[in-house]
């Protein structure tokens, strides 16, 4: 649905832009804690299994070596949502700027 007085959606225009970036960060940062608190937890429960004899330490060993590359993946991840986040930053105030300079 347009917004009063424009042809555009709240969606798309220019006026809301930093409120949904705003959620959009929101939305990022809560989905990257619960995927990193799932991981820990996880490893968590590797380490008793290992320590309790249940799973053997060879094996253990391997699981932590992709629980390591899962976390990389997850830094990786964050990192390319803050470049992603930093670039739509820039791309708005140079709109801005543009746009009060003519």
């Amino acid at each position: 649905m347009p917004v009063r007085g424009s042809d555009l959606c709240a969606a798309h225009h220019p006026d809301y832009q930093e409120r949904r970036r705003a959620g959009a960060r929101r939305g990022g940062k809560a989905r990257g804690a619960g995927e990193l608190a799932a991981i820990k937890s996880e490893i968590r429960s590797v380490i008793g299994l290992v320590q309790r004899g249940k799973l053997d330490r060879g094996v253990g060993a391997v699981v932590f070596q992709g629980y390591n590359t899962l976390l990389r993946a997850v830094e990786v991840e964050r990192k390319v949502r803050e470049v992603d986040e930093i670039d739509e930053r820039i791309a708005a105030m140079e709109s801005r700027l543009h746009r009060a300079t003519g």
